[in-house]
């Protein structure tokens, strides 16, 4: 929607997906954090070869039991999770705007 929006088709994109729970991940919540990778696999998708970028987050998920909350939609509000997480973006735009 955004390329869309501004005309750029070939606009970088660097996006994570919904890794909360972890290795754990099943049901709807693994299918879809599936295909959000998926989206940046250029065999699957061969037009966003080159400028989508997906990162797995789910190695970034801390327990309750190491985070300031039990709240596992946001992340148990974990600070090292989200740095992680916005470290991985960074880094898969980077790689985008290298190529």
């Amino acid at each position: 929607d955004v390329r869309a929006e501004f005309g750029k088709s070939k606009l970088p994109v660097s996006i994570a997906n919904t890794g909360i729970g972890g290795a754990s991940a099943s049901g709807i919540r693994l299918t879809i954090l599936e295909g959000q990778l998926a989206v940046g696999n250029p065999t699957l998708y061969p037009r966003f070869d080159g400028n989508v970028s997906s990162a797995d987050t789910r190695d970034f998920w801390r327990e309750s039991s190491v985070s300031p909350r039990n709240q596992s939609f946001h992340w148990n509000q974990n600070g090292e999770t989200y740095y992680l997480i916005g470290d991985a973006i960074g880094r898969g735009m980077q790689d985008l705007l290298s190529e």
